[in-house]
């Protein structure tokens, strides 16, 4: 589940505050519910908990991974209901669900930087400003 929904989190514990975070339903209709994801399909090698973390500073790109076994591809489920797949066009960003012994969790830097166009794409839907 996004990170920045259901929990304020990413406020109190990552010092994000310059984001919205959305507590309630009503938080979300009153933003645009149509581009702010509740679900995403996560890679197996950083699924350690429900909140799928999202860093909207360049400290952290891909401090978690979208899943890859989709053709290098991701769901997110949006809260207006709808769902679209999401294809990581980088190389950087496709991280074989086979490679557990060189990725280390919760430091996506490890394969991108902040300018890398799959973690831009995924921080715009996480949340807005």
């Amino acid at each position: 589940m996004n990170g920045w929904v259901g929990s304020d989190e990413m406020e109190t514990k990552y010092g994000e505050g310059f984001c919205k975070v959305f507590l309630k339903e009503s938080d979300l209709a009153a933003s645009t519910p149509a581009s702010i994801f509740v679900f995403i399909d996560e890679h197996p090698l950083t699924l350690t908990d429900p909140w799928f973390i999202v860093t909207m500073d360049d400290s952290s790109p891909f401090a978690r991974l979208p899943a890859t076994r989709h053709q290098n591809g991701y769901c997110l489920n949006f809260a207006d209901g709808h769902a679209e797949n999401y294809h990581l066009l980088t190389p950087q960003a496709q991280i074989p669900e086979s490679q557990s012994q060189a990725f280390v969790p919760g430091n996506g830097s490890n394969y991108v930087t902040a300018a890398n166009s799959d973690w831009i794409r995924l921080m715009q839907a996480a949340t807005s400003p």
